[in-house]
């Protein structure tokens, strides 16, 4: 999934509390990639070996 990787700040749309984990944030973006345009909604979650991003939702706008 290299348009995770390739995310920018201009396709950013809006960051939500995660409904089954009150506490956790979520960024959701709205961007293309390879002429499909996609929502994909990502958690950052910070752990001792460093931080990680996990997909919650990625799925076609």
């Amino acid at each position: 999934m290299g348009c995770v990787g390739a995310l920018r700040a201009d396709c950013f749309y809006k960051t939500m509390e995660a409904e089954k984990r009150p506490g956790f944030w979520q960024d959701v973006y709205r961007t293309e990639h390879g002429g499909i345009r996609l929502y994909v909604k990502v958690q950052l979650e910070t752990q001792a070996s460093g931080d990680l991003v996990v997909v919650i939702q990625f799925k076609r706008l």
